[in-house]
């Protein structure tokens, strides 16, 4: 994959990507030429696609936004959105590696915009129908949404608005 060697990194070095939330758009490569790992950049599409439905409470309009990737000295992953522009911005550390899977990604990252929009600036319950809100789990290796009143699986990440009539 050509990642450079992190050892003469410092806590502070950053690999960074800018991924447009528009479906399936191109990431802008900010780290020095080195692609993004390609299960993260297909997860952050996924979340982006279902974040345009099953909004209650509010609207979110995501279609400026603009996802920020990073990569840390110890391969782990840093994920938020900002607003070119604008002071929208958000960032938040895992312990999740850039090494994982599609599942795992799409899982972390839904949870995470999911809590920025319940509780964050926005106000906005997603994905929600105005009584309980769908969760993001892995089942059976596959990033899905879950209904949390009975744990049944309402679709895949990344196709929640083609299976909003399952809930």
């Amino acid at each position: 994959m050509g990642w450079p060697d992190f050892g003469n990194f410092s806590d502070s070095d950053l690999l960074v990507w800018h991924i447009p939330m528009q479906s399936d758009a191109v990431p802008v490569l900010d780290a020095e030429g080195i692609s993004p790992p390609e299960a993260w950049v297909e997860a952050l599409n996924a979340v982006s696609r279902d974040l345009r439905c099953l909004q209650y409470g509010g609207r979110f309009d995501s279609s400026d936004l603009v996802w920020e990737l990073s990569i840390d000295g110890g391969y782990t992953v840093g994920l938020g959105w900002l607003r070119p522009g604008r002071s929208d911005y958000w960032v938040a550390r895992g312990d999740v590696s850039m090494d994982a899977s599609f599942a795992v990604a799409a899982v972390w990252a839904a949870g995470l915009a999911q809590g920025q929009l319940v509780i964050g600036r926005e106000v906005v319950h997603w994905p929600s129908k105005g009584w309980n809100l769908l969760t993001a789990q892995s089942v059976d290796e596959l990033p899905v949404w879950v209904d949390t009143s009975d744990g049944s699986v309402i679709g895949n990440i990344g196709m929640l608005c083609e299976s909003e009539t399952n809930w």
